[in-house]
């Protein structure tokens, strides 16, 4: 999923600047901001509190906490790992649906962007 919504916006941003250098230099900021922010390189208690709100527009944080959630929501020390190491706030469930949220609101974006950029066709024909 994390896969399609980077692509969503890949394709979103490239309909949007006609310079493909430019969407060169978007993208990869969008996604490494994404990825240092999605809680597992840096920890959501060091991020100061100005540029905190990244986390929750982040894909890899979905990501990431559903599958803590996935992996670790069991008794005992599975636990230990959500609540005190990683710090997971965010339930499975909430997760998919946030991840499903930025899939579609991606592609409709990218389809709004196409029909206001795209070709002109003359309706007369």
């Amino acid at each position: 999923m994390s896969q399609l919504i980077a692509e969503g916006f890949t394709l979103t941003i490239s309909s949007l600047v006609p310079d493909p250098q430019a969407v060169a230099a978007i993208v990869p900021l969008f996604v490494i901001l994404s990825m240092l922010f999605g809680g597992f390189l840096i920890d959501s208690d060091t991020t100061p509190a100005w540029i905190s709100w990244i986390r929750w527009v982040s894909f890899v944080n979905y990501c990431f906490q559903g599958f803590m959630n996935n992996q670790f929501n069991c008794e005992g020390c599975g636990r230990l790992v959500i609540e005190q190491i990683f710090k997971i706030e965010v339930d499975l469930w909430v997760s998919c649906v946030a991840l499903l949220g930025m899939f579609v609101f991606f592609r409709v974006l990218w389809y709004i962007v196409l029909r206001k950029t795209g070709p002109k066709y003359d309706r007369t024909l």
